[in-house]
């Protein structure tokens, strides 16, 4: 205790000893001031030397930093110049947040008025039912009788349903997606995707399709931008009860007027009093899936039992899901295999829905199917005059299935509170506007996307999930690193539709962005069309569709191709796909390709198994430790549990060294296995168009090497160490 109150006394009278001689022989904190003319001619220089302006620092705030300094001004120049760096980064951070904030809060705190559409007074009609009520019906009917007007849809699928429907009752119709345009002469009608409106533009009347999208996390944006501003008199909204109160908020802020059209099913729909087994299933039954894998093998399963089977799910163009539907409509096929793609979008003429699961795998978890979501799908059981009642039930396999069913169908969907808001160009030039007035460095497009996540918004609107879009808009900035892209360019890269879980479409992206920036021609290289290989099928379409949204968007700049050789060429690889599909699939290795028996228990022949496993056992006395694992787990490199986001895009490249540049698109990938049953479930599958899980599931075909014509030209700029580093991270974050 002695020793402690010594030491205690000790320290006070150190203290009192420095505070005496600081305030007797120490100068005083305002010396800066005295010496602030010469200082602030330094620090001015300084801030030139950084490329910033002198006025971004205030007298003020250069008083608060003298007195910060004391006397340590006499320490040297390089010390200054160190603490005015220090200085300047926490004025930059502090300012640029302010100014950018305040535009955002000003901004998003009433974005509805900011829009021609308020000088109109709009008619919104509210066509509200469930599934098979034929509420699109009479929107679509009163849009035909308009002078001009537009129907936006969600899925490019069904914009090019109406596009025929309508040309074919004489009504005059443009469709307008982001991979093609088809222009008929002295049309006044549009039919696109939703993400394609037409904002700018005065119409008569306009429909948008499935509105309850509104409260979707990655998709939502498109339907709240379109509600608050398309240029219309009378709007045309379809969808279910779920939002009927959010429409209504949305719409009392623009000062619209609403009418309420309620509709009930033309046809009766009745869960059944049991299950059945795979081999009872009937024509004109559509049985559901939640999996790319788990659809080709139903396929397989069900032509064994001799049936004729159409496949739909997400991975699959819009162009290959219309053929498939086609064959089922017109008696060609007797059963519908789909994922939750059938949802939305597929008018068929299904007589029974039967599931499969009732859960799916979302972010590497097993989740159930949602009231709403099981409501939607058994909606599409029954057709007005052909199945005058639907019938809905599930395989033997769904552990409590008919419970769940029937609680599902009985339940009132609850109302909704969220509508989405996402970032625009506009916005993003106005906030950059702001900085260079306030001699402020400009923000990146990734900070901006950061910077707008954190904002909150007047309800009843929130931000949508925007991770995929901050992983590419990194990417794209990563490989541009002269900044030679304008904002532009820069926000529609960030808005590609790049599918994030398949690692070919990663690459061909990564090669059209290098291409791009490098002011290099960009060559779209033709299909194979006589593959015999489902997978590089599905995935070299989805590759020239992002080609043809990225030429489009960007006006065809630096892409050169003849469209009518590429549309040609896409067509055969999509009939080619069709006829693959509709084929018998036979079961395949999932690792050399090579025919198996059908009653085959794993993915992988004993040929494989044996030189994969037991040729690796080390010799007697050897480590066992190795590279055991070496060869596991590398068809993940396709695969990833998403989502969102997105806007993946999302997002990378390559996961290692011994990968080239850009193989082009769909480069078909040599997948490792372990072996597996046939009844596993893969979880870490990646999102469609529609929501559902695909995966890199073993094809029944055999592997084939990509053909040379698929190989980008010569000449490739490869990407950059910050973008394969970006595009690897993006890949682990999503294993």
């Amino acid at each position: 205790m002695r020793n402690k109150l010594k030491r205690s006394s000790v320290n006070k009278l150190e203290t009192e000893v420095k505070t005496y001689f600081r305030d007797k022989f120490g100068a005083k904190s305002d010396l800066g001031k005295v010496f602030k003319e010469k200082l602030n001619v330094f620090f001015n220089t300084l801030l030139v030397e950084q490329g910033l302006k002198p006025e971004l620092v205030a007298q003020e705030e250069y008083d608060r930093f003298y007195i910060q300094l004391e006397t340590n001004i006499w320490k040297g120049e390089a010390f200054l110049r160190k603490e005015f760096e220090r200085f300047i980064q926490a004025i930059m951070a502090f300012k640029r947040k302010d100014v950018s904030s305040t535009i955002l809060r000003d901004y998003l705190g009433q974005f509805w008025l900011h829009t021609e559409a308020r000088r109109l007074n709009r008619k919104v009609v509210y066509h509200m039912g469930p599934t098979n009520s034929g509420k699109t019906y009479h929107a679509i009917e009163a849009l035909c009788q308009a002078k001009t007007g537009c129907y936006l849809a969600p899925l490019r699928l069904l914009a090019s349903e109406l596009f025929d429907t309508m040309n074919s009752k004489g009504v005059k119709t443009n469709l307008l997606t982001g991979e093609e345009v088809l222009e008929v002469p002295d049309a006044k009608h549009y039919s696109s995707t939703i993400e394609m409106a037409k904002l700018q533009q005065r119409f008569e009347c306009c429909v948008i399709d499935e509105i309850q999208m509104l409260t979707d996390s990655q998709r939502g944006w498109a339907w709240t931008r379109a509600l608050v501003n398309i240029q219309a008199d009378v709007i045309h909204i379809c969808g279910d009860h779920s939002v009927l109160e959010l429409v209504k908020q949305i719409l009392a802020l623009c000062g619209d007027t609403l009418e309420i059209r309620e509709y009930t099913r033309m046809t009766e729909l009745n869960v059944m009093d049991h299950q059945i087994p795979l081999s009872q299933l009937e024509k004109n039954d559509a049985l559901i899936v939640f999996s790319r894998r788990n659809a080709l093998k139903y396929k397989a399963d069900l032509e064994e039992l001799d049936f004729k089977v159409s496949i739909v799910y997400g991975r699959l163009s819009p162009e290959v899901r219309r053929e498939q539907a086609r064959k089922f409509d017109e008696g060609e096929t007797d059963i519908m295999v789909s994922t939750d793609a059938i949802a939305m979008g597929m008018n068929l003429p299904v007589k029974r829905i039967v599931f499969s699961a009732l859960s799916k795998f979302i972010d590497n978890q097993e989740k159930p199917l949602t009231f709403s979501e099981i409501k939607q799908i058994s909606g599409r059981a029954g057709r007005f005059k052909r199945f005058p009642v639907g019938e809905v039930t599930t395989l033997n396999r769904v552990e409590d299935g008919l419970r769940i069913l029937k609680n599902s169908l009985a339940h009132h969907l609850t109302q909704s509170d969220k509508a989405m808001v996402g970032p625009d160009l506009d916005i993003f030039s106005s906030v950059n506007n702001a900085l260079d007035a306030n001699s402020l460095p400009s923000l990146s497009l990734s900070e901006f996307l950061r910077l707008f996540n954190t904002m909150t918004f007047r309800k009843p609107f929130y931000c949508v999930d925007m991770k995929e879009m901050i992983e590419l808009a990194e990417m794209v900035e990563a490989a541009d690193e002269d900044r030679t892209l304008s904002n532009a360019e820069i926000f529609g890269f960030a808005c590609a539709p790049v599918n994030l879980g398949l690692i070919e479409h990663v690459q061909y992206y990564l090669w059209i962005l290098n291409h791009y920036v490098g002011n290099s021609p960009i060559v779209n290289e033709s299909i194979d069309d006589r593959s015999d290989n489902i997978d590089y099928l599905e995935t070299s379409i989805k590759c020239v569709e992002l080609f043809q949204w990225l030429s489009r968007h960007f006006d065809q700049k630096n892409f050169e191709f003849d469209e009518k050789s590429l549309l040609e060429n896409k067509s055969k690889a999509i009939e080619r796909l069709n006829e693959l599909l509709s084929d018998k699939i036979g079961k395949a290795c999932s690792s050399c390709g090579c025919k198996m028996p059908a009653n085959a228990r794993f993915n992988i022949c004993d040929d494989c198994f044996s030189r994969r496993n037991f040729n690796r056992r080390p010799q007697q006395g050897q480590d066992r430790g190795g590279d055991r694992g070496q060869d596991r787990g590398q068809e993940r490199g396709q695969d990833r549990g998403q989502a969102q986001h997105g806007r993946g895009s999302d997002r990378g490249q390559d996961r290692g060294s011994n990968r080239g540049p850009h193989k082009g698109p769909g480069r078909p990938q040599e997948k490792k296995d372990d072996r597996k049953r046939d009844g596993g479930r893969r979880n870490d599958k990646p999102r469609s168009e529609s929501g559902e899980r695909q995966g890199s599931s073993s094809s029944s075909q055999p592997k084939k090497p990509a053909p040379s014509g698929m190989k980008p030209s010569g000449g490739i700029k490869k990407p950059s160490g910050a973008v394969k580093k970006n595009a690897a991270a993006a890949f682990r974050k999503h294993r």
